[in-house]
């Protein structure tokens, strides 16, 4: 006669999964709703076709809050959201045609940005102020850049693209690198002791 452990489902971690994908897909929205939050705060400039935004600085705490893998979910879901329908661009903006406008390179570059971003967090460079300034910094190269190639494809000429999608914003990410470098130290610190 066979034994009757034989025949029950090992599902003792069918509940601990279950609560670990309900928590990672809350994380993921949170972390799109960071960006789409994010966009919204939109400064147009008269001499550019790029709006000084805080999508960028959003994508950038989405990796260090989350790390790698859910702030680079946030993001794809964030992009898919914008594509989609859902006013969730800069200034409200929808559509996959932002994609092909002059600034559709700054939108591809947020999905490398929030892995930089995670990546550092991850690995524990963004436990000092120092770590953090540099990581903000090096998770803006890949906005800028693809930013700026797909702009001067655009208007057709690169240093007009470079005045016009780079220069200008400059200032503003070593600003946003030194706010997030006094910053993320706190709320780390405020976040591990609840844990």
């Amino acid at each position: 006669m066979a034994s009757t452990q034989s025949l029950a489902l090992p599902n003792s971690n069918a509940p601990r999964f279950a609560s670990s994908a309900i928590n990672t897909a809350f994380k993921v929205v949170a972390c799109s709703a960071i960006i789409a939050i994010g966009a919204q705060l939109e400064l147009k400039l008269p001499y550019t076709p790029v709006p000084i935004t805080g999508q960028s600085l959003s994508v950038v705490i989405a990796g260090l809050t989350f790390g790698r893998k859910i702030a680079l979910a946030g993001t794809i879901a964030y992009l898919c959201e914008g594509m989609i329908g859902l006013p969730v661009f800069s200034g409200g903006g929808a559509g996959v045609h932002h994609f092909a406008g002059p600034t559709g390179g700054y939108l591809v570059g947020f999905l490398p940005a929030a892995y930089i971003a995670g990546l550092a967090s991850d690995k524990g460079i963004t436990r000092s102020p120092i770590g953090v300034f540099f990581t903000v910094l090096a998770a803006s190269l890949p906005i800028f850049a693809l930013g700026v190639m797909k702009l001067a494809m655009s208007i057709g000429n690169l240093p007009a693209a470079l005045q016009a999608g780079l220069y200008p914003f400059i200032p503003g990410d070593f600003i946003k690198a030194l706010v997030a470098s006094m910053l993320t130290p706190i709320v780390i610190a405020k976040t591990s002791t609840r844990k």
